[in-house]
Order: structure tokens, then sequence, then C-alpha cells
């Protein structure tokens, strides 16, 4: 899947890559071969998920005046 940009930031995107291999081991093994219920096959995937958002980090002056104050 390309990069999907959304809301209004310019850089927040979402991307998807993958790949996926499927072999049937059957035709390997001739008396698993004989059986026509019996399905033997071995999978491998790979997805890779890449999500940018901007959102910027807290600065410490921020943090400090929208915590919870304990002192009280």
């Amino acid at each position: 899947m390309p990069k999907i940009k959304y809301g209004a930031e310019k850089n927040n995107y979402v991307s998807l890559w993958g790949v996926g291999v499927k072999h049937d081991l059957k035709q390997w093994i001739p008396v698993v071969k004989s059986i026509p219920i019996l399905n033997l096959a071995i999978m491998y995937g790979y997805t890779n998920v890449n999500f940018h958002s901007g959102l910027k980090p807290l600065t410490p002056e921020f943090a400090e005046s929208t915590g919870p104050d304990y002192d009280s």
C-alpha cells in the first residue's frame, strides 16, 4: 500500500508493505501425497507498517503545568 496522507498536517502518513510465500509439502512426501483429505503446507509472511504523526513532544514546562497537583 503506498503512503496515504491524512489529516491537516502535511507530514502525517501511514504505509504498509508485505510479502508472503506458501508451499505445499505433500508433493515431497509420498505417503502423505496419497491421502486426499490431508493438506500439509508451510507459510512465511512478513509485514511492515509505517505510521508517522506530526504530533510534537511535550516541553517540560507544558508537562509540569498540565500534570496533576499532588501538593494540595
